[in-house]
C-alpha cells in the first residue's frame, strides 16, 4: 500500500501535535521515526518552526520542545473554548463541596483528553487529571462515558471486545453515570457523567476522583453538576 503523502504544512502541524504533556521533548530522530518522514525533512521543519518561536532546542540535551509562540497560541485557543469557560465554576463548586479533584474530558485523537481540571492538595490523587492529559478510553470513567457515545462502527476499531461497551451503556443508562474502581492505582475510584447538547449528543464527560467511599458519598453532587453544565452549554 502506498504511504500517504503530506504537504509541508501538514507535516509541520503533525510535528507540533506530537509533543504532549506526557512526552514534552523529542530529538530529531525520534520525531522522524514518529512521523515516518526523513530526518532531513524534520530538520527543515524544525528550523522553520524555531525561527518563529514555535519550537525550541535544548542546548544540552539537543532535544526539541514547544516554544513560547505555541504556548501563547494554546492559551488564546483555550480561553476561547466555550466548554473550558463554562465548566470552570462547575468544577470549582464540585471541589468546594466534596474536596475531591474534578475534571472535564473530551474526545481527541481517539482518547480522552482532559480539557479542564482542578486538583485538590492530596498526594494520593495528584497528577491524575491535569489539563492536557490524554488517557485511553477504558482507563478512566470519563473515557468510558466518551467511548459509549461513539457509534458501533468506530467502537469496533478501538476495542477488541464490544461486549464491554454493552455493559458500560447499561451502567450509564441505569445509574446515570459510570464508575471505575482502582483506576491509576489500587484504591482510587473515578466516576463520570455525560455532558449533552440539545440533540442529546455527548460533548464531554465530567469526572470526579477519590476513594470508593468518597465517590459513593458524592454521587448526587456530580449528577447535579452534569445537569448544570449541560444547561449552561445549551443556553449559551
Amino acid at each position: 500500500m502506498e504511504r500517504k503523502r503530506f504537504s509541508s504544512l501538514e507535516n509541520a502541524l503533525r510535528l507540533m501535535n506530537t509533543f504532549s504533556v506526557e512526552k514534552p521533548e523529542y530529538n530529531l530522530n525520534e520525531l522522524a521515526e514518529k512521523l515516518s518522514i526523513a530526518p532531513s525533512t524534520v530538520h527543515r521543519l524544525l528550523t522553520t518552526l524555531r525561527s518563529d518561536g514555535f519550537v525550541v532546542k535544548d542546548t544540552l540535551s539537543k532535544k526539541y520542545r514547544l516554544g513560547i509562540s505555541i504556548r501563547a497560541l494554546e492559551s488564546t485557543i483555550r480561553k476561547e473554548m466555550d466548554l473550558f469557560h463554562l465548566s470552570q465554576d462547575i468544577l470549582e463548586e464540585i471541589v468546594l463541596r466534596t474536596n475531591l479533584s474534578a475534571s472535564l474530558a473530551i474526545i481527541f485523537q481517539e482518547a480522552a483528553f482532559y480539557l479542564n481540571a482542578i486538583e485538590v492538595d492530596n498526594p494520593l490523587f495528584s497528577k491524575f487529571c491535569y489539563i492536557g492529559k490524554q488517557s485511553p478510553f477504558l482507563s478512566t470513567s470519563a473515557g468510558k462515558v466518551l467511548l459509549v457515545s461513539k457509534n458501533d462502527t468506530d467502537i469496533m476499531t478501538l476495542i477488541k471486545d464490544p461486549s464491554i461497551v454493552s455493559k458500560l451503556r447499561y451502567e450509564l443508562q441505569t445509574n446515570g453515570y459510570i464508575q471505575s474502581n482502582d483506576d491509576h492505582h489500587i484504591g482510587i475510584t473515578t466516576i463520570a457523567v455525560p455532558i449533552k447538547n440539545k440533540q442529546n449528543e455527548t460533548l464531554a464527560a465530567l469526572e470526579m476522583i477519590g476513594t470508593k467511599t468518597q465517590i459513593q458519598n458524592n454521587v448526587q453532587t456530580i449528577k447535579e453538576a452534569s445537569v448544570k453544565l449541560s444547561n449552561k452549554v445549551n443556553n449559551q
